[in-house]
């Protein structure tokens, strides 16, 4: 009763430290330093990580699991979350950036790791692998047979690592959490795009692919957009570093043509528009910004030309896509 009563009690004496006394191990000291310039510095390392007063006894039990690895010596090189801390981490998200966190759950980014893996319609017609997981399921640290059987084009289809209702692609897949900002003003970095109509644009300092081979961040800074053809004609492609975070997933095939696989560059007089000048940021909702480059937004439908013509309903009532 002493030790399991003497847990709260030491998180308390930690918590009053002000995550200072948990820096004091050096694994945490990298991610404590980069708290204190990140966009967070104000939010206390409770608000996200739990503290002594936490009523989920996984918190707890992790901490005595955490102290004993500690103590026996035997440390990660870094500190990784696990792929079942991601759904409390979300749910932390969106306490303070519930807007946010709306418009994700009502666009496609929101759909499950079940409305990926164990859907008919895409697994009767190509076989799961595990390049699946590059865009939907960054976080899951197994090959694909561990998450979902048969790894086959006959179902049907069950989860297995992770549960269905699982977000395939939180929040966490474009967001960084510890983040340097020193250099942000107002919450955002300047970024010159580079091209014949380069312009100084703003950039989210959190903003940053999860590579699942690495298990870390990649910011969209250093991220590159391919050089997309249209048969044999280069196509202008926006080079913001929001468009280039898109491009990781929503590429082209290897031979780099336009339209091919899940790739949505534009075509025709919206050629070289950034993804964002379509869609909204976490719906992925498109059509709705037209009215601020046309006054009949109608007119989309005759200006662009087919397959890629949105339909007037679309343009009228948007949809995910």
């Amino acid at each position: 009763m002493a030790a399991i009563l003497a847990v709260p009690g030491a998180s308390f004496v930690y918590e009053m430290g002000g995550g200072e006394s948990c820096a004091r191990c050096h694994e945490i000291a990298p991610n404590f330093e980069t708290w204190q310039h990140s966009t967070h510095f104000e939010v206390a390392c409770t608000e996200c990580h739990g503290d002594a007063i936490t009523v989920d006894p996984d918190f707890h039990f992790g901490n005595i699991r955490r102290l004993a690895t500690h103590l026996s010596g035997e440390l990660p090189k870094e500190i990784r979350l696990r792929a079942r801390d991601l759904r409390p981490m979300v749910d932390n998200c969106k306490r303070c950036h519930e807007q946010e966190f709306r418009h994700w759950q009502s666009g496609a980014h929101s759909v499950s790791y079940a409305g990926i893996f164990a859907t008919p319609t895409h697994n009767n017609k190509r076989l799961l692998m595990d390049d699946c997981m590059r865009c939907h399921g960054m976080h899951f640290p197994g090959a694909i047979g561990e998450l979902v059987t048969p790894v086959s084009l006959q179902g049907p289809w069950r989860m297995r690592g992770m549960p269905a209702d699982e977000p395939a692609i939180p929040c966490l897949s474009c967001h960084a959490m510890h983040v340097d900002a020193s250099n942000a003003k107002a919450g955002y970095f300047r970024f010159a795009a580079t091209g014949p109509d380069a312009a100084t644009v703003k950039l989210r300092p959190s903003l940053a692919l999860f590579d699942r081979r690495a298990q870390d961040h990649i910011s969209a800074q250093l991220l590159t957009s391919p050089a997309i053809q249209d048969g044999g004609r280069p196509v202008k492609v926006n080079t913001a570093p929001q468009n280039a975070l898109c491009y990781q997933c929503h590429a082209p095939y290897a031979n780099l043509q336009a339209g091919t696989d899940d790739d949505k560059t534009p075509l025709g007089p919206y050629e070289g528009m950034a993804c964002l000048d379509c869609h909204e940021k976490h719906t992925l909702k498109a059509g709705t910004p037209c009215p601020h480059f046309h006054e009949k937004p109608e007119s989309c439908v005759d200006l662009i030309p087919p397959p890629l013509a949105p339909t007037r309903a679309a343009l009228t009532k948007p949809s995910p896509r």
